[in-house]
């Protein structure tokens, strides 16, 4: 029972949270004890989806207590990620970032380099939020070098969209153009043909 390791997750919807809590206890009775986590996990996604963050907090807590016992690192990477984009919805940027460091660190011991640089990219969304573009740079400059050998074009596209207008902000607009660029380039080799008009706006 494990959860995909790709960025692009299914939603779960608030009226399956019965089916997952039910299935949770009859995996916990059976004493499967990492399908029961899965189940718990997906509970907290409910949560997430309805817009309760407290409960999807304490459930993601949970989640990492146990997969950690059960050093289950692939289901640890993203139960990292969930914590850090809920920290990040309840605005502590300084755990979201910690969190989003820490699952590209377990995203990369598990071989998902994809996903582990879609984390630098989730990083830098907690420095723009919190207004702080000079680190935002950073985090996103990670995301486009690793996407870059990666050869990860949607990976690419979003993250050069975002490191050029936080240089945008800084009004390093020389560095932003070279962005703007590299975004709109990877946006027409994946087909995206109106967010690549959009990038030549700027």
């Amino acid at each position: 029972m494990r959860k995909p390791l790709t960025i692009h997750r299914q939603r779960a919807p608030g009226r399956h949270g019965s089916r997952f809590r039910t299935a949770h206890e009859q995996y916990d009775k059976q004493g499967l004890k990492t399908d029961s986590a899965a189940m718990l996990n997906r509970i907290g996604d409910c949560h997430y989806e309805q817009g309760d963050y407290q409960r999807a907090l304490d459930v993601a807590n949970k989640c990492l207590e146990d997969f950690t016992a059960l050093d289950d690192k692939a289901w640890i990477a993203p139960t990292q990620w969930d914590l850090g984009k809920i920290h990040l919805k309840r605005k502590n940027f300084d755990l979201a970032s910690s969190m989003f460091q820490a699952a590209a660190t377990t995203y990369g011991d598990v071989r998902e380099h994809a996903n582990a640089a879609y984390m630098f990219r989730w990083q830098g969304d907690c420095y723009r939020d919190g207004k702080d573009d000079t680190k935002a740079v950073e985090a996103y400059s990670e995301a486009v070098r690793r996407f870059m050998q990666l050869k990860h074009e949607r990976g690419l596209s979003t993250s050069a969209s975002r490191l050029a207008k936080a240089l945008y902000r800084l009004e390093e607009y020389q560095e932003a153009v070279k962005y703007f660029r590299q975004a709109q380039t990877s946006y027409e080799n994946n087909q995206q043909h109106v967010s690549a008009a959009f990038m030549v706006s700027w």
